[in-house]
C-alpha cells in the first residue's frame, strides 16, 4: 500500500508541482491566475477587435471603390449616349469619327511622307482632335514643319467643305475639330483606369473590374482609343503602364484598323496580345524592357510552317517604331 501511495503522490506532484497546503495560498493562486488569465483574454479580445476593425476598413474602401467606379462607369455610358453626328448616335458616331481620321491621315501622308508610323498618326489624330485651331497648331509647331502641316490643314478644309455641301442639314459638322465632343469621353475614361490602378483592391480584381469596361467599348471605340493612345494626347496610357496592365485595346480585329506605311496594329502595339493573336496561338511575349527613353519588345511567332521572332524598339517620345524580324 505504501508503494502504491508514493506512486499516487508522485503522479500528483508531477501534475500540481506547487499544491499549496493552505486556504490562504490557494486564495493567492487563483487571485494570481485570475490575474493573468483575464490579461491574457483582454489582450486576445484586444487583437481580435483591431482584426475585426480592419476586415470592416477593407470592405468599406471595397465597398467605396466599386461605388465610384458605377458612377464613372455611368458618366462613360452618358457621355457615349450623348453623341450625335448625321444620323447616327451613341457607339454608332465612332465609324464616322474613324472615318474622319482616315481623311487627316490620308492628308498627313500626302504632304508629309517622310513621318513614320506613329508620328504620321500623331500628326493626323492632333489635327482630328483639334481640327484648324490655333491650339492644334501649337500643339504640333515644336515637332514638326508648320508649312506641311498647313498643307495638311488646307487638304482636310477641302474636303469639309465638299461634305458641308453635301449634307448641308446634317447635325454635327465633320472635320471640324473633335475636342468639345472628345476631351471628357478621354478624359472619365483615363480616371477609371488610374482609378483603380491605384486602388488597394488585388490585382485580380483590377483587371477583372476593367475588363468590364473593356467589354462596354465596340471595336470603332477600342479603335479610336488606340489612334489616341499612339499620339502625344494620349502618350500617358504607355507612361502610366495601363495600356500592358490592363490591354484596353485588346478586342481591336485583325486588319480593322488602315494604318499608315502598312503597318498592323499588333506592330503598332508589340505589348499587346490582342484577342486575335491569343485565338491563333501565333504569338507570345517573351520581353519587354524600358531604358532612358527607349522600350523594347520581343515576341516569337509561330505557325505550323515555321517561326519567326520579332524585335520591336520604340522611343518614349512617340517618335519612332522601328521593328526587325528574322525567320
Amino acid at each position: 500500500m505504501e508503494q502504491i501511495y508514493s506512486l499516487l503522490e508522485s503522479i500528483k506532484n508531477a501534475i500540481f508541482p506547487f499544491t499549496p497546503k493552505d486556504e490562504a495560498t490557494w486564495g493567492q493562486l487563483g487571485d494570481w491566475i485570475g490575474g493573468t488569465g483575464g490579461t491574457i483574454a483582454t489582450f486576445a479580445s484586444f487583437i481580435a477587435l483591431l482584426f475585426t476593425l480592419k476586415l470592416s476598413r477593407a470592405a468599406m474602401t471595397r465597398q467605396g471603390v466599386y461605388a465610384i467606379f458605377a458612377a464613372m462607369s455611368k458618366t462613360h455610358d452618358d457621355l457615349t449616349a450623348s453623341f450625335q453626328m448625321y444620323d447616327s448616335k451613341g457607339t454608332d458616331v465612332f465609324k464616322i469619327l474613324l472615318s474622319d481620321f482616315a481623311v487627316c491621315s490620308k492628308a498627313t501622308v500626302k504632304h508629309y511622307p517622310d513621318l513614320d508610323t506613329r508620328q504620321t498618326v500623331d500628326v493626323a489624330y492632333t489635327l482630328f482632335f483639334y481640327g484648324s485651331t490655333i491650339t492644334g497648331r501649337e500643339s504640333l509647331k515644336e515637332t514638326y514643319d508648320p508649312v506641311k502641316i498647313n498643307a495638311i490643314l488646307d487638304d482636310i478644309s477641302a474636303t469639309r467643305n465638299r461634305l458641308t455641301q453635301r449634307f448641308p442639314e446634317a447635325k454635327g459638322h465633320r472635320l471640324s475639330g473633335n475636342q468639345a465632343r472628345l476631351s471628357s469621353y478621354y478624359r472619365n475614361l483615363y480616371a477609371i483606369y488610374t482609378f483603380i490602378d491605384e486602388s488597394d483592391l488585388p490585382a485580380g480584381e483590377k483587371r477583372s473590374l476593367l475588363k468590364t469596361m473593356r467589354t462596354k467599348m465596340n471595336n470603332h471605340e477600342q479603335a479610336l482609343l488606340a489612334l489616341n493612345i499612339c499620339s502625344h494626347l494620349g502618350a500617358k496610357w504607355e507612361h502610366e503602364k495601363l495600356l500592358t496592365k490592363y490591354e484596353p485595346i485588346k478586342n481591336i480585329p485583325r486588319a480593322f484598323l488602315t494604318l499608315p506605311n502598312g503597318d498592323a496594329i499588333e506592330d503598332l502595339f508589340p505589348e499587346i496580345n490582342f484577342e486575335f493573336e491569343e485565338r491563333q496561338k501565333r504569338r507570345t511575349t517573351l520581353l519587354n524592357f524600358e531604358y532612358r527613353g527607349f522600350s523594347a519588345s520581343i515576341k516569337i511567332k509561330r505557325t505550323s510552317l515555321d517561326s519567326s521572332m520579332a524585335l520591336n524598339i520604340r522611343t518614349s517620345g512617340g517618335g519612332s517604331n522601328r521593328k526587325m524580324t528574322t525567320t
